[in-house]
């Protein structure tokens, strides 16, 4: 298995793009959603989210780039609030996005029963909570 520490990941469908990396500077992870996110991509993201824990050999804090999400499937939901559950995934920290994508986060916050996943408006925002 190549080391998922220096790999990005991207998957790609007619209808969006996810992208999920690890961000050596910042030591956390990071996923960029495009478009429309489907069932298929929601799963593919929870593979490399595990994969990307395991490899960091703990909790895993998040980035999560709303700012081009547009859409998403009920199913896509439920497989993103069973990713927030995972035991190796630590706090989340969405950024941007629409009325439609915090309407979302605050779906998932809500059905994942976590505290640790908060929605702001700027990057630096959410690295400050990340780190505190």
């Amino acid at each position: 298995m190549k080391d998922v520490l220096k790999e990005k990941f991207v998957y790609k469908d007619k209808g969006g793009e996810e992208q999920v990396w690890w961000d050596k500077k910042l030591s956390l992870g990071r996923n960029m959603m495009v478009g429309h996110l489907d069932e298929e991509a929601a799963v593919w993201l929870k593979d490399k989210v595990i994969q990307i824990g395991k490899t960091h050999g703990g909790k895993v804090n998040w980035i999560v780039d709303l700012s081009r999400l547009v859409s998403s499937d009920r199913s896509a939901r439920h497989v993103l609030k069973e990713m927030n559950q995972l035991p190796s995934t630590g706090k989340i920290a969405f950024v941007g996005g629409s009325a439609f994508a915090r309407a979302v986060t605050n779906f998932i916050t809500t059905a994942a029963g976590k505290t640790d996943i908060h929605h702001f408006k700027s990057e630096d925002e959410a690295i400050n909570w990340i780190n505190e």
